[in-house]
């Protein structure tokens, strides 16, 4: 009987063996657990991180993670950059509310001038979600036929120069005419003859008011967008014309804009 129960006795596993076993499953969660946290989605830790803050584990006790700056949860952006971005976005809204004011007071003081110097027969002004922009009859700037622009067509380029001058804006030049055919040494053809008038104007503006070149397109038409019939002298009258758009600046301006 006592021989038996030695056998029975030498056959369990040691004391010590019991806590070496629990401390080897201990170490295998811990490096699963650092395995698990190496390859974690952004959005998966970030929830179960702002659990923990919330609450310990143990009421009162102290979170077992570290408060750290969480991630972005979407573009894993630090929140200091995301703060940047927003600001960015903000000042970008800022420059495009500046912009929309300062189209309506240049359409205002167009209007104004054009009312006081009795011009709205031959230039007119409209206020669109492109901009602003004014259409001249040619014979306020031009002769027949000509691309020298007159002395008294100037006092009113001058005006516009002033008020544009300083905005950003990109600013399209147009030339117009009416469908009759020239041709001669200079202006073979309505072509030649829309396009001169509108650089005339451009260049007008770069060396008079020092505007910087690349704000500026200058387009001719020729007689291939009219705006009335030609049938008659005074719709031909009308056809015969140059337009200034001012424009508004692109997203990707106004943010460089905002940077400045």
């Amino acid at each position: 009987m006592t021989v038996g129960k030695r056998k029975q006795a030498s056959g369990g596993a040691p004391a010590w063996m019991v806590t070496f076993s629990d401390l080897v499953t201990l170490l295998l969660c811990f490096f699963i657990l650092l395995f698990a946290f190496s390859t974690i989605d952004v959005v998966k830790f970030k929830a179960i991180s702002d659990s923990f803050r919330k609450k310990s584990i143990v009421e009162g006790g102290v979170n077992i993670i570290s408060p750290d700056p969480p991630l972005h949860a979407n573009t894993n952006v630090p929140l200091d950059e995301d703060k940047h971005s927003k600001d960015e976005e903000q000042k970008q809204d800022e420059v495009a509310a500046l912009q929309e004011q300062q189209l309506d007071t240049l359409y205002e003081a167009i209007k104004q001038y054009l009312e006081e110097n009795k011009l709205e027969t031959v230039i007119s002004a409209s206020r669109d979600d492109k901009g602003v922009t004014l259409e001249i009859r040619d014979r306020v700037l031009f002769d027949s036929g000509r691309a020298d622009i007159k002395p008294e067509g100037i006092p009113f380029l001058a005006r516009v120069g002033q008020l544009i001058q300083n905005m950003p804006n990109p600013i399209e030049i147009e030339g117009h005419t009416d469908n009759r055919p020239i041709s001669t040494a200079q202006f073979p053809s309505n072509w030649e003859l829309s396009a001169a008038r509108s650089t005339k104007v451009v260049r007008y503006f770069i060396t008079q008011h020092q505007m910087a070149p690349d704000r500026f397109t200058a387009l001719g038409f020729a007689e291939f967008k009219p705006i009335a019939s030609n049938v008659t002298a005074d719709d031909r009258a009308l056809n015969r014309r140059v337009v200034i758009i001012v424009g508004k600046l692109t997203d990707e301006e106004l943010l460089s804009q905002s940077r400045n």
